[in-house]
This record gives structure tokens, sequence and C-alpha cells, in this order.
């Protein structure tokens, strides 16, 4: 096993130019490692003869890791720049000042992980899940002849994710404090609960984010973008909020102005709404009659979030643009219903009638639609047409469709990162350049589907 090192004294001692001490790192042969990878996966598995793979300070840099179980893998200071680790299973693993710049990170599971310290810069991590992962700042020293601090080309101790790609990511719950997340983006990412005390946010994008519990103090976030943010009980004291833009974030209503005074705010309105149940029961009739009696409902940028539909017959209704947020459809009927635009996250569809509805550009992220029907809509008029539902740029991350009924559903171009699609029918369905990073998808069937484009489907 060769152990390199990068310039050498007269001595044979390891040292740069300067004459300072060098580390150096271990590395595998492509069989060393693939016989690594297989003894560690038997023993993940509990399976007689399997060993942990133990690969502390190696350099494995722009090797491929794809779909690989790597649970509890121990890489502490391990050079990983530019691998690839798209959807595999790290849970748990070891990366503590780890170098993982520009590593692709797609849809892996590092749930639990202590990544200390760890360089990320310019990483990819599109729909992972990093929930009560460790990422706060650390100092890794390696005896090598004597005490070094291990740096990854002038890297600080401070954790950095600064430039990482992270739309749709699960960083639930994760410690952040004092890393630096310059220019990072967490659009529709879940950050709730996540510990960003005293971390460098500048320019970071959290659009769509949730930061529901979030703590911020002391953080500098001047220049970041929070549009569409869910920031219920976010701890907020002593941030540097200058120039940052709130348009649409969604924040506890006794927040204190001042936090805000240097930022943008540009606050969505949304009309009020009479009585739900008189709407419903005149919508009813009108439906009952063919349209001769009463009046069909209209919610059309209406503030109706926690409000409860449940059982309702509401088919053909517009919530175009309106504020749905954890509202309740269980059961309804909602057939040829037009969601366009309408912020639907953390609304509850299980076992709703959807067929031939229209869901074009929702947030529907954290949406339940288990079991939901979004089948087509079979002879509709004089034509005798058949209306498919229609998801069209839907953004559905972390979406709950375990069992859901997509038949010939339109989801081009949605967002399903680390969505439910557990026993999900899909036949026919339109995918083309959907998102699937970190979706579950065991017994989905896609019979016929259009998978062209599709982003994060194993291969």
């Amino acid at each position: 096993m060769a152990e390199p090192v990068t310039s050498l004294d007269p001595n044979g001692k390891s040292a740069d130019a300067k004459g300072a001490p060098e580390l150096t790192w271990k590395t595998l042969t492509p069989a060393e490692l693939a016989a690594a990878l297989a003894s560690h996966e038997r023993f993940v598995k509990g399976i007689p003869g399997g060993r942990r793979a133990l690969l502390a300070h190696h350099s494995f840099e722009g090797a491929d890791f794809t779909g690989r179980t790597l649970t509890e893998i121990d890489l502490v200071g391990a050079k990983l720049a530019a691998c690839q680790f798209r959807k595999a299973n790290m849970a748990r693993a070891n990366l503590f000042a780890a170098d993982l710049r520009r590593a692709n990170l797609d849809g892996v599971d590092l749930t639990r992980s202590d990544l200390r310290g760890a360089a990320f810069r310019g990483a990819s991590l599109n729909g992972a899940i990093m929930a009560d992962a460790d990422i706060r700042e650390a100092v890794l020293a390696r005896v090598q002849r004597e005490l070094i601090p291990v740096n990854h080309e002038g890297e600080s101790a401070a954790t950095d994710l600064s430039v990482i790609d992270a739309k749709g990511a699960d960083l639930s719950s994760a410690k952040l404090g004092g890393s630096f997340v310059l220019r990072a983006d967490f659009t529709n990412a879940s950050l709730k609960g996540t510990n960003f005390r005293n971390a460098d946010l500048r320019a970071a994008n959290f659009t769509n984010a949730n930061l529901e519990g979030a703590v911020l103090s002391g953080c500098k976030a001047a220049g970041a973008n929070f549009q569409g943010a869910l920031m219920k009980g976010v701890q907020l004291w002593d941030v540097d909020f200058k120039g940052a833009d709130f348009t649409g974030a969604i924040l506890d209503k006794d927040v204190d102005s001042s936090i805000l005074r240097n930022a943008i705010r540009n606050d969505v309105t949304y009309e009020e709404v009479g009585d739900i149940e008189s709407i419903a029961n005149f919508h009813r009739q009108w439906l009952e009659t063919a349209t001769k009696q009463g009046q069909a409902a209209r919610f059309d940028k209406s503030d109706l979030r926690g409000k409860d539909f449940s059982r309702k017959r509401l088919a053909a209704a517009s919530f175009f643009g309106a504020c749905l947020l954890n509202t309740r459809f269980a059961e309804a009927a909602l057939m040829r219903c037009d969601f366009t635009g309408a912020d639907l996250r953390q609304a509850g569809f299980p076992k709703a009638d959807l067929r031939g509805a229209v869901f074009v550009d929702a947030k529907m992220m954290e949406v339940d639609l288990r079991e939901a029907d979004l089948s087509p809509l079979l002879k509709v008029g004089a034509a005798q047409a058949t209306v498919v539902a229609n998801l069209r740029g839907a953004n559905l991350v972390a979406a709950k469709l375990a069992g859901a009924n997509l038949k010939q559903a339109n989801l081009s171009g949605a967002d399903l990162s680390r969505a439910d699609l557990t026993g999900a029918v899909l036949d026919g369905a339109d995918l083309r350049n959907a998102i699937l990073d970190g979706a579950t998808i065991g017994g989905a069937t896609m019979t016929g589907a259009d998978l062209r484009g599709v982003t994060g489907l194993a291969a």
C-alpha cells in the first residue's frame, strides 16, 4: 500500500517549499478500494467476514462512490475532492475535516454524520439528506513526526459550505455554527431547527426554504435571499440583514421590526375570505344543478392557511395563487380544481380526488398526497376529452406521494427532490426534465413514462 509524499528533503523527510513539515495521504489501488468497500458493505449488512472501512487520511480524489453503502465509514481528513457520491448511503459517516470540494453529493444520505471542519466549497448537495449532521467548525491535527494541523489548501477551521448547491436538501436540526456559507444555494431546502449561530451567510440563497425553528443569532446575512422562506419561530438576535431580501417570507407576527430595518420587505398580500361553509354550500348547489343555481367557489389569491376543506365537494373550484399553507383537503372531491401558482406547502390531500386538477408552478414542498388520485378525468364534455392532472413546474420537494395515482400526469419540470413516491403509479406520466434527487421510488411503476432529461434516477 503506497504512502507517497509530495516533496522530500535530503534526509527523506516530508517538507514544503519553506521547509515546514508537510502531511502525506495514503492511497489504495482501485482493486484495493473496491475490496475495502465490498467488505464494508458486508459489515453494514451484518454478513460474516465484513469489516468497517477505516480510510482516515487517505486520498481518493476523483473516485466514484455512486450508490454505495458507506454507512459509518471512517474518512476522517480524507482527500475526496471532485468525488462522485450520488445517492450513496453515508449515514453516521465520519468525515471530520475531509476535503469534499467540488464533490457531487446529490441525493446522498448523510444523516447524523460528523462533518465538522469539512471543506465543501463548490460541492453539489441537491436533494441530500443531512438531518442532525454536525457541521460546526473544527481543527484536525495529525501526528506525523510532529503535531500538524490538517489544512486543505488554506481552508480555515470553520466548515466551508461556500458556493455549494444544496437545492432541496434536508439539513433539519443540523449544527452549522460558525460555518462559512457564503453564496450557498439552499433553495427549497429543509432547514427546520438548523443551528447557524455565528455562521457567515452573506449572499446565501434561502428562497422558499423551510427555516422554522432555526437559529440565526449572530449571523452575517447581508445580501442573503429569504424570498418566500418559512421563518416561524426563528431566532434572529444580533443578525446583520443589510440588503437581505424577505419578499414574501413568512415570519412570526411579533417579530421586532428593528431586526429587519435594513432588509428588503415587500410582503405579499392576500384577500380575506368570508364564511367557508357558506361558500362550499353554494358551490355544491352549483354542481348539483349543473350551474343553474348557487355559485362557483373562487378563492383566487385568498388567505386560506390552516383552513379545513376535508371531504368537501369543490370540483372545478379555483384556488389560483392562494395561500394554502397547512390547509387540509383530506378525502375532498377536487376534480379539475385550479391551484396554479398556489402556496400549498405542508398542505394535506390524503386520499383526495384530484383527477384533472391543475398545479402548474405551485409551491408544494412537504405536501401530503398519499393515496391521492391524480389520474386522468375521462370523457369530459361534448368532446369526451381526457383531462390529465397538470403539475408542470410544481415544487414537490419532500412531498408525500406514497401510493398516489399519477397515471399520465404532467410532471414535466417538477422538482421531486426527496419526495416519497413509494408504490406510486406513474405509468404514462410526463416526467421530462423532472428532478428526483434523493427521492424514494421503491415499488413505484413508470411503465411508458417519458423520462427524457430526468435527473436523480438511479442508472
